[in-house]
């Protein structure tokens, strides 16, 4: 009575078995484990393997045979319910010897360690979620770094997360940019505007574009055409940023617009000065009648 007394306080849930597998003693913790895992109950006098569920009884038979061979064992057990949990519970069995080293019966300890399982699941889906970021990112940084066009990454608070080689280069700026923000680096102005580019992008959720004057490092006027998009990095949704230059293709087309204009004067010019020949023509005529 007193052993029993003691396997009802502690935390785990505990059959006393027979050779039989009948039940000698069972404490509340293993039918609240039961209860919630399988919806059955147990009293003394059941018998364990005859009542357990039939998808359960063969893994359980051999354990409960192992045990009254010797042998004990340990494993754990998942149950997804009707509703789509899972139920994890730590399975104990071994054997029950008397005074004389003969076995007579069986003792199993239960013990839910659902709450375990899905934090270390959780963990584990973190740490993959993570090194997915960490190698999307990596690829992007690499795309970023051999990429022909300036490109960047900011944060929604104007903090400069990424810069790759053309855009440094640019701007002529060392690799200690890491952190700094828009406003230390760019014109106030300049700053305001990019500053409220980023959060149009992130407050739309889609890329958006613009045009762009800017400085070259040879200090010719360029013109740019600039992409902005959101993208998530560790959790974090920023902004990158693409950056075209068109100087040729503007300097071309404005080019092409002056050679346009040029082209209507002569002809505008050519038809003036053909009317004007036939008015003197006709005026020629006109005084030899």
């Amino acid at each position: 009575a007193v052993f029993f007394s003691l396997l009802s306080n502690i935390d785990e849930g505990c059959f006393m078995l027979n050779t039989d597998f009948t039940i000698l003693y069972v404490n509340q913790h293993a039918n609240n484990i039961s209860l919630n895992t399988y919806e059955i109950t147990y009293a003394v006098g059941d018998n364990l393997l005859a009542s357990a569920p039939a998808e359960r009884k063969t893994k359980l038979g051999q354990a409960l045979q192992n045990a009254l061979d010797g042998a004990s064992s340990k494993f754990e057990v998942k149950f997804e319910k009707s509703s789509g949990k899972r139920i994890y519970t730590d399975c104990r069995y071994s054997p029950v010897y008397d005074h004389q080293q003969n076995i007579i019966g069986v003792c199993v300890l239960l013990k839910d360690i659902t709450e375990r399982r899905e934090l270390e699941i959780s963990e584990t889906k973190r740490v993959q979620i993570e090194q997915k970021h960490k190698e999307s990112l990596q690829l992007f940084e690499q795309f970023m770094e051999n990429s022909p066009l300036r490109a960047w990454i900011t944060d929604g608070d104007g903090i400069i997360h990424y810069m790759n080689p053309l855009h440094l280069e640019f701007l002529k700026l060392g690799n200690d940019y890491v952190g700094k923000s828009l406003f230390e680096i760019f014109p106030p102005d300049m700053a305001k505007q990019y500053a409220e580019d980023d959060q149009l992008a992130l407050e739309q959720g889609h890329p958006i574009e613009s045009l762009q004057f800017g400085v070259k490092p040879n200090g010719k006027k360029g013109f740019y055409k600039v992409y902005k998009f959101p993208v998530v990095i560790k959790n974090k949704t920023m902004v990158a940023g693409w950056a075209i230059e068109l100087t040729k293709q503007v300097a071309l087309q404005k080019q092409l617009l002056k050679q346009e204009v040029k082209n209507k004067r002569a002809i505008i010019r050519s038809i003036i000065n053909t009317q004007e020949k036939e008015r003197r023509q006709f005026s020629v005529e006109l005084h030899d009648m």
